[in-house]
């Protein structure tokens, strides 16, 4: 996965969807691919003062099982450091024969001596926090220059935990209780959500698990973040609404949800095979009030007559929100991404801007922390734009946001939530409306 550029979270579901194991064990596989892909800066770091040619001068094979049993030595306990080397030894033996006893002397040298001292933070900030906590040196950069120490290592350390499982209950077939009940029979853990009446947080479940409840549509997996998004577009009973990214529906449904399916949803995204994926969840959830175009939605205004009360534009972005959840994505984002992004952003707002109507509602959001692609583009729109009215957040969401900064936040029209703050994905969201 790390050497052909695939998405490791992706490949470790294919895997294990044909696989024997059981729970426990799907966990512990996906904690060893998880936490090793995000580690690898570290992991590289420890490894390369054992190699005589360093981790570039390694064969492939062997820098991700060295990678692999490093993980477990440095950052499990409940892995013995002699069960990790010898496994990874035998996995060298049948995929990189000849690195075996190099894979050998390196895992027992790094068990022995454990992780190198860290160059020091008051010398070289930005090495140290990198390595420390496993991010890209340019990230890091950004992020104390803005932020400073505290804040940019909390943000750092909430990228590498787990994130929590949150669930969206489907209420045009179930309420919270009735699901919530459900999941405590199975023996897990359940809380309310913070920011939504319909959302759930479920300890001790996985993605991977085969749920009755998933596949009968009665919920979806969602982030409690991901969430606010369609409250904060709250859009009416029997009004058009334009999901102009919609991706694979997982806001599209709850939009449809919102508005109790009475509504007219249409929901645009370019690749024909999400618009699938969409109808079937759908058909899965109950939800009849969508229809679907494959359409770049910045010719949205050359192709859909009808005119919309309410658009959502959750903007293609760099998903620096969400390093918790996509182990690898810290490793394929680079600063261009942030030069780019911005302008394919303004083009999906300007084109939905242009669809709207006197008093028509516009959320624009993204899963992403950065002001380039959030604040600033909003403030690009609403200069070009003098009847863009931004509108206060805090009436339109279905519970009180808990910091009174973030009110504030809310009542200026937007708000940026972080996942070592509110516990959340790093979500921005905008609501706009048209005088």
């Amino acid at each position: 996965m790390n050497e052909r550029g695939a998405f490791s979270d992706l490949a470790t579901t294919r895997a294990l969807s044909a696989s024997p194991l059981g729970r426990l064990d799907r966990s512990l596989v996906t904690e060893l691919v998880s936490g090793t892909v995000k580690r690898r800066l570290t992991l590289d770091w420890a490894l390369g003062r054992w190699l005589p040619r360093g981790m570039a001068g390694t064969p492939p094979w062997a820098r991700n099982i060295l990678r692999l049993a490093a993980y477990q030595i440095l950052y499990l306990d409940r892995i013995p450091a002699s069960a990790a080397c010898d496994t990874a030894v035998e996995l060298a033996k049948k995929y990189a024969p000849r690195t075996a006893g190099l894979v050998n002397a390196v895992l027992r040298s790094l068990a022995r001596n454990g992780r190198p001292d860290l160059p020091p933070f008051s010398a070289d900030p930005v090495t140290h926090l990198a390595l420390k906590h496993s991010h890209p040196p340019w990230l890091v950069q950004r992020w104390l220059r803005r932020w400073g120490r505290e804040w940019t290592e909390a943000l750092m350390e909430a990228a590498n935990r787990p994130p929590p499982l949150a669930v969206r209950v489907n209420t045009l077939k179930r309420e919270p209780r009735e699901v919530a009940a459900e999941f405590k029979a199975r023996g897990q853990e359940v809380r309310e959500s913070g920011y939504a009446p319909e959302g759930l947080v479920v300890e001790g479940l996985s993605f991977l698990e085969d749920l009755p409840g998933l596949q009968a549509g009665h919920y979806v997996f969602q982030d409690e973040g991901s969430m606010v998004v369609s409250h904060a577009l709250s859009p009416r009973e029997q009004s058009l609404t334009v999901d102009a990214c919609a991706g694979l529906g997982t806001k599209t449904t709850h939009l449809a949800q919102l508005n109790h399916n009475r509504g007219d949803i249409l929901a645009v995204d370019r690749q024909p095979g999400r618009l699938r994926l969409l109808r079937r969840a759908c058909a899965r959830l109950g939800v009849t009030c969508v229809r679907s175009l494959a359409a770049d939605a910045r010719r949205l205004p050359d192709l859909v007559d009808d005119t919309p009360e309410f658009v959502l534009v959750d903007a293609p972005c760099s998903g620096l929100g969400v390093l918790r959840r996509r182990a690898d994505a810290r490793w394929k984002k680079n600063p261009r991404d942030l030069a780019v992004l911005p302008a394919l952003q303004l083009e999906l707002l300007e084109a939905a801007w242009a669809l709207l109507p006197s008093g028509g509602v516009l959320v624009y959001s993204t899963c992403t922390v950065e002001p380039e692609e959030n604040q600033e583009v909003v403030r690009e729109l609403r200069d070009r734009h003098p009847d863009l009215v931004p509108e206060d957040l805090n009436s339109h969401l279905p519970r009180p946001l808990p910091r009174p900064e973030d009110r504030q936040q809310a009542a200026q029209g937007w708000l940026q939530l972080y996942p070592h703050v509110h516990g959340t994905d790093g979500f921005f969201i905008a609501r706009l409306r048209k005088r």
